[in-house]
């Protein structure tokens, strides 16, 4: 029988390699959702998996897991029915997986501005109450007589015509603006929240924490910086000599 450690790590081997394909089948359906042409989309398909980077795919690396997220809530909020939420539930697993997912909130946000827009340009007539329209419908009516009779004609009541009023920007869409912006804002939320937690465990265990403390006695430097501590840049920086064009010297050629 395998020990614990050894079967962790047939799991992630075994959980990367499935999600691999998956998220190659989800970029296909983005890919022929926002392309429109099915061999532009297979060939972006197959160039992700032909990439240099596919060994990370297939081994125990979260590579897989979040382009299957990412692809998937890309391709929840392309489609002809977009499913917001379902889309923002999966970019917060993706983010949850790695925190680029966080670089999503933009495309979020883009789709929840095209949804305000819409709602915005939607200039269309609003159909009038039955009891309303019984009214207009008389008032017409007594105009008709009264011009038989030689007086000058009503001018009309509704501009947009039997049954409907004019298309003003009133109370209704005001709330469903509201709404919208509402949702688009618990939307960014659920997308942000994994990052966010991830940032305050590690703040809570290394920084305010004396068991978590590097040298037990005092926090790490990075839990006093000026700006919001960031574990994860910390560790970038400090660990993986990451950073802006920090990566890219000589010795790397």
């Amino acid at each position: 029988p395998l020990c614990e450690t050894d079967s962790i790590l047939l799991a992630g081997v075994f959980l990367s390699n499935v999600a691999f394909p998956l998220a190659a089948l989800a970029l296909l359906a983005l890919g022929r959702a926002v392309l429109g042409c099915p061999r532009l989309a297979y060939r972006a398909a197959f160039l992700f998996c032909a990439s240099p980077a596919t060994p990370f795919f297939s081994s125990l690396y979260s590579e897989s897991l979040f382009a299957l997220f990412t692809f998937t809530g890309f391709f929840l909020l392309e489609t002809r029915r977009p499913a917001p939420w379902a889309a923002a539930l999966c970019l917060a697993a993706a983010s949850a997986t790695r925190s680029n997912g966080i670089l999503s909130l933009p495309i979020v946000a883009y789709h929840g501005a095209l949804r305000l827009q819409e709602l915005c340009s939607d200039k269309s007539a609003r159909p009038i109450p039955p009891k309303l329209s019984n009214r207009v419908s008389g008032t017409r009516a007594a105009a008709s007589e009264t011009n038989l009779a030689g007086a000058p004609e009503a001018a009309p009541v509704a501009a947009g015509g039997a049954g409907c009023l004019p298309g003003a920007f009133g109370c209704r869409a005001s709330l469903g603006l509201a709404r919208i912006a509402a949702e688009l804002a618990v939307q960014c939320a659920i997308v942000l929240a994994p990052y966010a937690a991830w940032q305050l465990a590690g703040y809570r265990r290394f920084c305010t924490s004396p068991e978590g403390a590097v040298n037990r006695h005092s926090p790490p430097d990075w839990c006093g910086a000026s700006m919001a501590p960031d574990l994860y840049r910390h560790v970038q920086a400090t660990h993986w000599g990451l950073g802006a064009f920090r990566f890219w010297m000589l010795k790397q050629w």
